[in-house]
């Protein structure tokens, strides 16, 4: 009976072991490899802000995030405040930016962009921000003075694409970056001069306006630039399945890289969503929201080094610590379940771990302490 019984629960402990999350989660917290820092998390799906101690793995706070549909996250350079868009179409009412202070995550304030707005930069001055707006119509960069406290609109005289959803910036902040997912094209903004350069994938990959899937075809949703500001990195998610790369001096396209994903009926980001490059520039990570993978891409060879699959679907958000040493993708799942932000090995891309967090978790970002 005894015998009966331990053989009982040895089987429970491994039947445990196992459903846990295809087995991602090898350990638990508390190994001196993890990077000293903080994870923010953000559940589009139920409204709230996570904060994660980065080292132990352990939720140290959670709350409102105050606008419906956060979705993306930034902090400002001089890393005492941070930003959260949210995802709410100018249909029914625009989304709204709110500021928080990194010290004590109290709210200053919150303003609504009556856009559709999705991501958002601040400039090397801690003074401006750049938004982008996901209207389906010929869209702008909307920028807001937000220098100490203050929160305020300034303009929307920067021109930009149609739909456009990632934006992204030089290392000195000086030149922001920032696709037109329904039109096929990429605005380049001077923030210093305000000089404004477009770069048309259709015309550089040799389509012509008479085509039929002209200004449609390639549907560039995010962007990266790497790590010397010589390359823009764009995933081309409807349905071409490819990473497509331009030179930043001259705007031209030198190279792409074929991401095989799977043939999901709906083209529509279908193909690579955002990205993230490794501290070394050595590797291009992927998300691929319709295949439940992400990618480790080498940035020399242009080939995949690694691919890696998830238990909870729809990975969306990756982002990485500063020293390389953690790679974080955040997995939307599908509503009603909650979502998932994996640990990769930054050196070897494997799976190490994952936290449970709220529903659709699409914005995420890491904080050294």
């Amino acid at each position: 009976m005894k015998r009966n019984l331990f053989l009982f629960i040895v089987l429970l402990f491994t039947i445990s072991a196992l459903s846990c999350d295809d087995g991602s989660s090898v350990f638990r917290g508390g190994d001196s490899n993890y990077p000293e820092g903080r994870l923010y998390v953000l559940n589009q799906g139920d409204n709230t802000i996570e904060i994660w101690n980065s080292k132990t793995l352990k939720r140290v706070e959670m709350f409102s995030s105050v606008v419906d549909e956060p979705h993306f996250i930034t902090f400002s350079p001089d890393g005492q405040y941070y930003y959260v868009v949210s995802r709410v179409d100018r249909t029914n009412g625009g989304g709204y930016l709110a500021k928080f202070r990194v010290a004590d995550n109290s709210l200053v304030t919150t303003v609504n962009t009556h856009v559709f707005p999705t991501a958002m930069r601040i400039g090397p001055g801690n003074d401006t921000a750049y938004v982008v707006d996901f209207t389906a119509t010929k869209g702008h960069i909307h920028r807001y003075y937000v220098a100490g406290d203050e929160f305020s609109f300034i303009d929307s005289t920067l021109q930009a694409g149609y739909q456009t959803h990632d934006i992204d910036q030089t290392a000195d902040g000086s030149i922001i970056v920032a696709p037109g997912y329904n039109s096929d094209d990429m605005v380049m903004v001077n923030t210093i001069t305000g000089e404004t350069n477009f770069l048309n994938l259709d015309t550089a990959l040799g389509q012509t306006p008479g085509d039929p899937n002209f200004g449609i075809k390639y549907g560039p949703y995010g962007v990266k630039l790497d790590r010397n500001d010589s390359l823009i990195y764009f995933a081309c998610s409807k349905g071409d399945d490819q990473i497509r790369i331009a030179d930043f001096k001259t705007l031209k396209i030198i190279d792409s890289i074929m991401i095989t994903v799977s043939n999901d009926p709906n083209p529509d980001r279908n193909g690579p969503t955002l990205m993230e490059i490794t501290p070394d520039n050595s590797h291009l990570l992927v998300t691929n929201y319709i295949d439940n993978t992400a990618m480790a891409i080498n940035t020399t060879t242009h080939q995949i080094s690694r691919t890696v699959e998830f238990a909870t679907g729809h990975p969306f958000s990756v982002k990485i610590s500063p020293d390389g040493s953690a790679i974080y993708v955040s997995c939307t799942g599908v509503a009603p379940e909650h979502g998932r932000v994996y640990v990769l090995d930054g050196a070897t891309f494997n799976k190490v771990d994952s936290i449970d967090v709220g529903n659709a978790p699409f914005g995420i970002q890491f904080r050294p302490l």
